[in-house]
C-alpha cells in the first residue's frame, strides 16, 4: 500500500540522512516518477527537504533516552499525575493517548469508569490495557518505532483524521516558554502536532515538574493549545501567569500549592 510505503521511505530517509532518488527507487522498487509523487507528500510533513539530486532529512538523527530508561525515572511522580488526570475523565468518553511514558500510566487509574474507549498509538498502553476487557480499545497501526515503543508514521495519521475523540491526553520531553511543547522524537512530532491541532474539544498535557524549562529537539506546540496541564508540583511563576493568562487550568496534588483545588472538576 502507498501509506506504508511513504511511511517506510520517511523513516529510511530519516535513519540515512539523506538518499538519492536512484537509491529510494532501487530500495522500495518502484520508478523514479514514483519516488517524486511519494517525495511531494512527505515534503509536506516538513521532515525532509530537498537537496541536490535527492532529500535530506530536516534534522540530522539524534539517539533519544533509550524507552526502558525513560520509563524508570520520576516513577512516583507519574503515578501521582497519571491518578490526577485520570479522576478527570468521566464516564462514556473517548480518549487519545498518546506514547508518553506518564500517559501509559493512567490506564490503571482508568478501571471504573464505564464505557470508556480509548484510541492509542501506544504500545505500552495496549499491554496495559489486556489487563482491562471492560475499555474499549482502537489501535493505531503503523511503522512500529522502538524509541517510543509505538507506531508511527502516514497510517497512523490516516487513521487519526478519521476519528474523534473527547480528550486527547499528551506527553511532553519538555515544556518552555520560548519552545513551547517539545518533544525528542523525530517521528513522533508531527503525530502530536497532528493530535494539538485537530482536537476539537479538550487537549490534556501530562507533565512532571522536571520538564518546565526543558527543551528538546522539536517543538510540536504552544502551551497555549492546551486545556489542562496535569503535574506534581505547582508550576513556577512564569508558567503559572502564561497559564492564567490563557484560562489553561492547573492540576497538581493536595498541599502542593494555592491551586490544589482545581482538580476537583472534569476536564
Amino acid at each position: 500500500m502507498r501509506l506504508d510505503r511513504l511511511n517506510e521511505m520517511e523513516h529510511y530517509i530519516y535513519q540515512k540522512g539523506n538518499a538519492s532518488l536512484q537509491d529510494l527507487s532501487e530500495h522500495f522498487d518502484v520508478s523514479i516518477n514514483t519516488v517524486r509523487r511519494d517525495i511531494r507528500v512527505l515534503l509536506t510533513h516538513g521532515t525532509i527537504k530537498k537537496v541536490y539530486g535527492g532529500v535530506a532529512a530536516t534534522t540530522p538523527a539524534k539517539q533519544q533516552i533509550l524507552i526502558s530508561q525513560r520509563e524508570q525515572v520520576c516513577m512516583e511522580e507519574k503515578r501521582a499525575i497519571a491518578q490526577l488526570a485520570a479522576e478527570q475523565i468521566p464516564d462514556n468518553a473517548t480518549l487519545y493517548l498518546d506514547t508518553g511514558t506518564t500517559v501509559s500510566e493512567i490506564v490503571p487509574f482508568l478501571v471504573e469508569k464505564q464505557n470508556l474507549t480509548i484510541v492509542t498509538n501506544s504500545v505500552r498502553v495496549v499491554e496495559r490495557m489486556v489487563q482491562y476487557p471492560n475499555i474499549n480499545l482502537f489501535v493505531l497501526g503503523g511503522f512500529y518505532s522502538s524509541d517510543i515503543s509505538g507506531f508511527v508514521g502516514i497510517t497512523v495519521l490516516d487513521n487519526l483524521n478519521r476519528l474523534a475523540f473527547d480528550i486527547a491526553v499528551l506527553g511532553a520531553t519538555g515544556i518552555s516558554l520560548e519552545g513551547g511543547l517539545m518533544t525528542g522524537g523525530f517521528s513522533e512530532e508531527p503525530i502530536k502536532q497532528h493530535v494539538l491541532k485537530h482536537s476539537k474539544k479538550q487537549v490534556m498535557l501530562l507533565v512532571d515538574s522536571g520538564k518546565f524549562d526543558r527543551t528538546a529537539l522539536f517543538s510540536y506546540g504552544e502551551i497555549q493549545d492546551v486545556h489542562c496541564i496535569v503535574t506534581d508540583r505547582e508550576p513556577p511563576h512564569p508558567y503559572k501567569s502564561k497559564f492564567e493568562q490563557h484560562n489553561i487550568k492547573m492540576i497538581y496534588p493536595q498541599g502542593a500549592g494555592p491551586l490544589q483545588n482545581r482538580h476537583n472538576n472534569h476536564v
